[in-house]
């Protein structure tokens, strides 16, 4: 029998060194990566942001860093999803990002968005399990890598108007 010790739990304060180390080491070729790293940890550390930690025999072997959405009140943003190479398939980043809903729920947002480089096949698919909605394609950080932008509505809502509007958002702050 193989043994296994998985713990999931919220990010604190000591483990900034090893996020930031953890996230360095998986930059998937975003511009100015390691510029957002060390933005992100200070934000992590003022708790602007804050993450969902997945741990192995505490060895941090995944995240999910998330905020308040800067121009859409009411909506909690996912900025990072990673879960070590050797451990992907086996539904760490979902239960992560279940977590960061329920906590989000709990908080009153209304949705939770992301976005997620088109090549990204498997990862839209988890996505869309979840119950993400695709909202629209466009490049966000770079003039020639194309991403999807993606929903999640948190309590019901007018589906046309309310997605019309985000998509509106979206395209009006776009690379």
């Amino acid at each position: 029998m193989n043994y296994f010790d998985f713990n999931f739990r919220p990010f604190y304060l000591r483990d900034l060194d090893r996020v930031g180390k953890f996230l360095l080491n998986q930059p998937l070729d975003y511009p100015h990566y390691s510029d957002w790293v060390l933005k992100t940890l200070g934000e992590l550390e003022e708790g602007y942001k804050q993450a969902v930690l997945a741990l192995s025999d505490s060895v941090l072997v995944g995240n999910v860093i998330y905020q308040p959405h800067k121009t859409l009140p009411g909506f909690c943003e996912l900025k990072n999803a990673r879960v070590h190479l050797s451990l992907q398939r086996r539904f760490f980043l979902g239960f992560m990002i279940k977590q960061i809903e329920i906590f989000s729920q709990e908080k009153g947002d209304r949705a939770v968005i992301c976005d997620v480089r088109s090549s990204r096949k498997e990862l839209i698919s988890l996505l869309s399990h979840l119950g993400f909605i695709p909202l629209v394609k466009v490049p966000l950080y770079d003039e020639v890598k194309e991403d999807l932008v993606l929903v999640k509505p948190l309590r019901a809502f007018d589906e046309q108007n309310f997605l019309s509007r985000v998509r509106g958002k979206i395209l009006e702050s776009a690379f």
